[in-house]
């Protein structure tokens, strides 16, 4: 899980039931929360999402899982796929594909293969690599550590398959992303120009494989 965030009460903002303060996001309890935070009172008033909690459980996709990953590719990504093309990545890499779901149902996938390529480590070496082609969390469960962990099982699965380096594309106005990507050891290699089909450019960035450090765990 991501470490709870700093509290930095500088300021109030009252947005129907959530209060922001900060660089925080809290959820109000009781009816008297709203006093209790007007009066300074803030033990009483909120409690943080990490908190809060959130059980979710990491396992390899599953055929009767296809529906639910579409619907969420759909929702939360401008790049689409058809079902075949998931298939056929399941079907060649099911140790790379993951979904996380909460109560039974799926809240995320990421989906890995394996490739043959030039290095982005290796001078002018020709190597297995791992490409993140698609990975996505519903909104309602992100900065909860969904994401970091399929990327960490995804990982894992690459290693598996013997691939020395992983590598991904993500827009260069995704700073979320980017920033979890960097704290996986993701590093920027080199923008692609137009690489979306709205135009917007991507980074490319990519690790190496030869070691999963102590930080990725979960």
């Amino acid at each position: 899980m991501v470490s709870p965030r700093r509290l930095e009460p500088l300021s109030l903002k009252v947005n129907g039931s959530l209060v922001l303060i900060g660089y925080g996001y809290f959820k109000l309890f009781g009816k008297n929360s709203l006093e209790n935070l007007k009066s300074g009172n803030l033990d009483f008033a909120f409690k943080s999402e990490h908190d809060l909690g959130l059980s979710f459980n990491i396992r390899n996709f599953k055929p009767q899982d296809l529906d639910a990953v579409i619907r969420i590719n759909l929702m939360c990504l401008p790049e689409n796929y058809t079902s075949s093309f998931y298939m056929s990545h399941y079907e060649s890499f099911p140790k790379a594909f993951y979904v996380a779901e909460v109560n039974g149902r799926i809240i995320g996938y990421v989906m890995a293969r394996v490739e043959r390529g030039l290095s982005n480590h290796k001078p002018i070496s020709i190597v297995k690599k791992g490409h993140i082609i698609s990975i996505a969390v519903l909104p309602e469960y992100r900065r909860r550590g969904v994401g970091r962990s399929l990327m960490i099982n995804s990982l894992k699965g690459l290693k598996d398959y013997n691939a020395e380096e992983c590598y991904l594309e993500v827009r260069v106005s995704n700073t979320p992303a980017i920033n979890l990507y960097r704290s996986l050891n993701f590093e920027i290699i080199h923008i692609i120009r137009g690489y979306y089909l709205n135009g917007e450019d991507a980074y490319l960035m990519s690790r190496r494989l030869d070691f999963l450090p102590e930080d990725c765990t979960f």
